[in-house]
């Protein structure tokens, strides 16, 4: 097993024991549902949800972005609808494990974002000329990240 998959399986369990303290019933899918890495079940209101997790240990300094923890997507997510897919960004800190981080995030939360942040990196000036790809990245910032709304964001599942 690589070690990028042993950091993904990590996020995936991290996401799975925050899920069961806050009482959710979760299951991980193991890889053999495409896109959906836990399915989640509230027992107070007898939804299903699928989560796509993403696991990350990658801060960036970036001219154009600034500080950031970063995560690997793909085009396919600037278009993504599905009233029971929820987006799990878990980043794991690996110097201090404590420090580790985890944010929910519905696809109309994020489509718009991946698209026109691509589209800005696209356009920006590059000491070498950058050809468009699939590969898409979803940041957020560390400057303003212990204020954003949707870390520990579990009322997702409350919808």
């Amino acid at each position: 097993m690589t070690r990028t998959n042993t950091i993904g399986l990590a996020g995936e369990f991290y996401a799975m024991h925050r899920l069961f303290l806050e009482g959710y019933e979760a299951t991980l899918t193991l890889g053999n549902t495409k896109g959906i890495d836990i399915l989640v079940y509230n027992p107070k209101n007898e939804k299903q949800f699928k989560v796509e997790v993403k696991t990350s240990t990658t801060i960036a300094n970036e001219k154009l972005f600034g500080k950031n923890m970063r995560w690997i997507m793909n085009k396919k997510h600037e278009k993504l609808s599905d009233k029971n897919l929820v987006y799990c960004f878990v980043f794991i800190d690996l110097k201090d494990k404590s420090k580790t981080k985890i944010f929910f995030y519905r696809p109309e939360d994020i489509n718009l974002y991946i698209y026109t942040q691509h589209k800005k990196w696209l356009h920006a000036e590059h000491k070498k000329k950058v050809k468009d790809t699939d590969m898409r990245i979803f940041r957020i910032g560390l400057e303003h990240v212990d204020k954003n709304k949707f870390q520990d964001n579990f009322k997702v599942f409350k919808d």
